[in-house]
């Protein structure tokens, strides 16, 4: 069973997500310190639930995480009672520089909540080598094994390559892993999803699906859609009820696939 972090504004997260005992969250460090964040931690605090912490770097297209909001929304939500998963801020397909983050930031993040590591690179093989270098960096720290995170762009190394990471990592390291984004395919993300030690997964497509085309699954089309930064401070006035209601659909849809998603023999990694 692979859990499903819907990835919304921060307004909208208690209208929209679905309120089940442990749901998962995704968010961004922005969100938590920002002028809507006051309201998102109050209600993050109503739920035993699960916050995947994030520090929105490739969300400002690849420039450098901001180190002060992840620390700050860290300490503000580690008061609140979640499970709280925090991902070492990274840069996006630069695997030197990510693990260069990890090394400065990753045993003091883990004062705060359990550590998600992401490896980077321009290929499958400089991929592992960064996932390798970094576990054994942790264990050499006595820092817990991370969840491992697998990059949305790793997809377009081949349908199967997330699938074969998420397994590489269970077999190797007896580690788990999180599907970062995820693309129009639901198919494919699913596949990914049922990968032994896939553990988690977070996209905006349901909620973008629904400001756009509504019902996810009901077109096709070949684009993401894309997303103006205004788009994390959206409220209900600003979506209106139609969009509301197609991205409580889209999130029950999508949390439902990945859940029911079961572990599959494992391909091998060539």
């Amino acid at each position: 069973m692979t859990e499903f972090a819907p990835v919304l504004p921060a307004k909208l997260y208690p209208l929209i997500d679905v309120h089940a005992p442990g749901a998962w969250h995704f968010v961004h460090a922005p969100q938590v310190v920002g002028p809507s964040g006051d309201r998102l931690v109050d209600w993050l605090k109503r739920f035993h639930c699960t916050v995947v912490l994030d520090c929105f770097a490739f969300e400002l297209g690849g420039e450098l995480p901001r180190l002060q909001d992840v620390y700050e929304a860290a300490a503000i939500l580690r008061g609140t009672g979640v499970e709280l998963i925090i991902i070492c801020p990274d840069i996006l397909k630069d695997g030197k520089e990510s693990f260069a983050l990890l090394r400065h930031n990753g045993p003091a993040l883990t004062g705060y909540g359990r550590l998600m590591v992401v490896p980077h690179g321009e290929s499958i093989h400089e991929w592992m080598g960064w996932a390798d270098r970094s576990i054994d960096f942790c264990r050499s720290m006595g820092i817990r094994l991370p969840i491992i995170g697998l990059p949305r762009y790793m997809s377009a190394w081949g349908r199967q390559t997330r699938y074969n990471a998420a397994t590489w990592v269970y077999h190797y390291y007896h580690g788990m892993t999180h599907l970062l984004g995820a693309g129009l395919d639901l198919g494919e993300v699913k596949m990914a999803a049922s990968a032994p030690g896939a553990w988690s997964c977070d996209s905006t497509l349901p909620f973008t699906y629904a400001m756009t085309y509504g019902l996810y699954g009901s077109r096709q089309v070949s684009n993401k859609v894309e997303m103006e930064l205004e788009w994390w401070d959206l409220g209900i006035s600003d979506i209106g009820g139609d969009a509301l209601m197609y991205a409580q659909l889209n999130v029950a849809i999508w949390k439902e696939a990945l859940r029911s998603a079961a572990f599959a023999e494992p391909y091998s990694i060539g």
